[in-house]
């Protein structure tokens, strides 16, 4: 399990970075949870769920960083939306379908407000002139 500065146990934090736009409100199976989307500045193993753990909102069917306690979901509700890899020979830029929508009965996922499309989101994350 990874760490941060505020843990008693973690001898040696790394420094890590995470951008996080809200993009849905709403419920899973009553419970009321947040859809955000999420761009690594830094890649630490396990940041983006380190990092919503230390900010009390685990990711939905997190087993591990929710101590045990999220076994419901049929899966953890972290996915890739999209992936942009640059080099030399070619760019690469992998988009995936949202696979977290009401449409999904699996989900139990009601929205109550929308405030970002992920379209819109993933454009906010990457704007540079974003005051992030």
């Amino acid at each position: 399990k990874m760490c941060t500065p505020r843990k008693e146990y973690c001898g040696q934090p790394r420094a890590s970075s995470t951008r996080c736009l809200v993009l849905q409100r709403g419920r899973i199976q009553d419970d009321p949870a947040t859809k955000v989307l999420l761009a690594p500045i830094t890649g630490r193993r396990h940041q983006l769920r380190v990092h919503l753990q230390e900010i009390g909102h685990t990711i939905v069917g997190d087993y591990t960083y929710s101590d045990r306690t999220d076994i419901v979901p049929y899966r953890m509700f972290l996915h890739a939306f999209r992936l942009t890899v640059p080099s030399r020979l070619e760019n690469i830029d992998i988009q995936t379908e949202d696979p977290f929508t009401e449409e999904n009965p699996l989900n139990r996922w009601r929205v109550e407000e929308t405030l970002h499309t992920v379209e819109e989101g993933f454009d906010l994350l990457h704007d540079p002139d974003q005051p992030w």
